[in-house]
Formats: structure tokens, sequence, C-alpha cells
């Protein structure tokens, strides 16, 4: 092998170690982000919020709010 393809082939395999640890990073910060949202769901779908169902404008206030 040339010394020039061999130093290819180990930057390739940097790179590649790199691109595979952004995305195991990346998958690993959206699964703890859906703990929080499962939670919340859960939250939401519990609690009784007729008051919004009869003022859906209200609601609309409160989220620019």
């Amino acid at each position: 092998m040339q010394p020039e393809m061999q130093m290819t082939s180990q930057t390739a395999d940097l790179s590649l170690s790199s691109t595979h640890k952004v995305l195991r990073n990346t998958y690993m910060m959206l699964g703890l982000t859906m703990i929080p949202t499962v939670i919340g769901a859960m939250m939401g779908v519990s609690m009784n919020f007729s008051f919004m169902a009869q003022h859906p404008f209200m609601g609309m206030i409160a989220c620019w709010l």
C-alpha cells in the first residue's frame, strides 16, 4: 500500500469515528428529551382542561405569553 493511501485511510477512519460519536450523542439527547415530553403529556391527559375547551381563544393567548 502506498503511504498516501494509508494516510487517507486513517483519516477516513477518524472521520467515520467522529461521525458515529456525533450521531450517538444526538440520539442520546433526543432520547433524553423524550422523558419530559412523556411526563408532560401524561400530566396534560390526566388534567381536566374543560376551561380551554370552552374558551379556546384564552388558551391561544396563554400560549403566546
